[in-house]
């Protein structure tokens, strides 16, 4: 059993699609509801985890587990991690063992953390911490960054995964030294525990989890961790049956271009799913699957639905198409039944609009309306040019500029088929 002198708990919450991040006060840990709780504590060397490389052994120029049970660091006089001005290891990462999670349906994540100085994270200084299910890619977890500024800030939290943490009394990572720094304060010099909400969990088996290092070179440029927790959870949560859709990837054009995205379902069910594919702008956009099915072998292998733009002789501009995928009740699972997802396209127009501005002169400083007097503003002009094949009448038609409005054309005032209107800014043309 480690021996812990002071130390402050935090639990510490905050979501960001499947990551989430709230501020509970933690007495100690407990194991919840059915499942394993998997800690690494640094006790044993290279027991649960693997560093990719290490150097040192006290708490200065160091990536290694060191020993401070002679002598408490920050409240803890356990075996713990530390990393600061590193020589001869860059950019170093610590993954841990790989976790079976069998039969559970979620699980969180905690890690005891503790900044050397206040005030020296630099702006490449960073722990991000990312997990994968099943092989599947690395999802962000929880990441440290400094407080925004290039040099010489606290740690915080980085609640939105953006570079920058956030300073808060529940975010900003203690540190042996005191102080302010950028305006945030740190005022606590003993560990705390930061912890994840749960993180669902969809029949996978293996859970990997990397901790990556980047920057950490210089003097006092350093944090420490212990008492890692992957806590578990199963049997008492039900998985929610749905439909996910992946980005567009991009837009499509009345000239043909196509666009892509796929579907795939969140939970295996026990008879197949149908889904329907449709939009609210079928002039626009065709695609070339309108209807997927999903069995309870393929239901998580995502579908791909190509999207063509279609042509049409309107002037319409650029269309937001809302694509709509549905459950075919009648076809498909219960479970599923009255699920839909939407998402969206724009299929950009590819006619010209039938008045143009086919060219215009902004301070000149030649006579170019003719009257025989040069002037800056008069001898400014707009060329309209009517890109169609019938005369256009602009009777009423207004010009207006960022400083009101300039021109309104008189009654009659018609633009031949092909044929240009010159309008200047003054003087006698």
């Amino acid at each position: 059993m480690k021996t812990l002198n002071n130390f402050n708990k935090t639990l510490l919450n905050y979501i960001n699609f499947k990551t989430i991040f709230s501020f509970i006060a933690l007495v100690c840990f407990t194991q919840i509801g059915f499942g394993q709780t998997t800690t690494i504590d640094f006790e044993t060397e290279n027991s649960g985890y693997t560093p990719s490389a290490t150097e040192g052994s006290t708490f200065t120029v160091v990536f290694n587990r060191i020993d401070r049970t002679g002598t408490a660091l920050g409240g803890n006089n356990t075996f713990l991690f530390a990393i600061e001005n590193l020589n001869n290891v860059s950019n170093p990462s610590i993954t841990l063992d790989q976790i079976d999670v069998t039969g559970s349906n979620s699980f969180t994540f905690s890690i005891d953390m503790l900044a050397h100085h206040f005030n020296d994270w630099d702006n490449s200084d960073e722990l991000l911490i990312t997990y994968s299910v099943d092989g599947a890619s690395y999802q962000n977890l929880m990441w440290v960054q400094n407080t925004g500024q290039q040099y010489n800030d606290p740690a915080a939290l980085d609640l939105d995964f953006d570079g920058d943490g956030e300073c808060g009394v529940t975010t900003t990572i203690p540190s042996l030294t005191t102080g302010t720094g950028n305006d945030c304060t740190v005022s606590n010099n003993t560990f705390a525990t930061f912890i994840t909400n749960s993180i669902n969990l969809f029949s996978n088996t293996t859970l990997d989890i990397k901790l990556q290092f980047n920057g950490f070179t210089s003097n006092d440029e350093g944090m420490y961790f212990d008492n890692i927790i992957i806590e578990q959870t199963g049997g008492s949560i039900d998985p929610t049956p749905g439909i996910s859709l992946g980005t567009v990837s991009g837009n499509t054009n009345e000239s043909g271009t196509t666009a892509t995205f796929t579907t795939v379902l969140d939970v295996v069910p026990t008879s197949n799913v149908v889904l329907d594919v449709s939009s609210d702008y079928p002039g626009e956009v065709s695609f070339d699957l309108s209807q997927l099915t999903f069995t309870d072998q393929n239901w998580d292998t995502p579908q791909t639905i190509t999207i063509t733009g279609l042509d049409d002789s309107d002037v319409d501009g650029d269309i937001d198409v809302t694509i709509t995928v549905a459950v075919d009740d009648a076809l498909s699972d219960v479970a599923y039944a009255g699920i839909s997802e939407t998402t969206t396209v724009t299929n950009e127009d590819n006619e010209l609009p039938p008045l143009i501005i086919n060219e215009f002169l902004a301070d000149p400083d030649g006579d170019a309306n003719g009257d025989g007097t040069a002037n800056t503003s008069d001898d400014e002009f707009v060329e309209i040019y009517n890109n169609t094949l019938s005369d256009i009448d602009i009777t009423d038609y207004k010009i207006n500029d960022a400083f009101g409005l300039r021109h309104t054309f008189p009654t009659g005032s018609v633009i031949p088929a092909g044929d240009v209107i010159v309008v200047f800014g003054g003087g006698t043309p």
